[in-house]
């Protein structure tokens, strides 16, 4: 799992889609994720969006090894799509 995945079988793969950098003199560089794109490698274009509420939470991606289902761990919860 992480910022980009792909399946197994190459088909299809997937990342997290970050809405803005924000900076703090005592802390490390931030970003939010606010989506996961899926991209078909064959039809050369997005397949599937999902746009989450923006987050500071540790988020993580999977994508199953034949690319039909999209896995999404998001403030504490964990939402599984199917891929049309």
């Amino acid at each position: 799992m992480g910022e980009f995945v792909r399946s197994t079988d190459g088909n299809r793969f997937a990342f997290r889609v970050a809405s803005k950098w924000l900076n703090f003199s005592d802390f490390p560089s931030v970003h939010r994720y606010t989506g996961v794109s899926v991209y078909g490698v064959a039809q050369r274009k997005a397949e599937f969006h999902i746009d989450f509420k923006p987050t500071f939470s540790h988020e993580e991606i999977a994508l199953s090894p034949d690319g039909s289902l999209l896995a999404v761990s998001h403030d504490r919860y964990l939402d599984v799509f199917r891929i049309p």
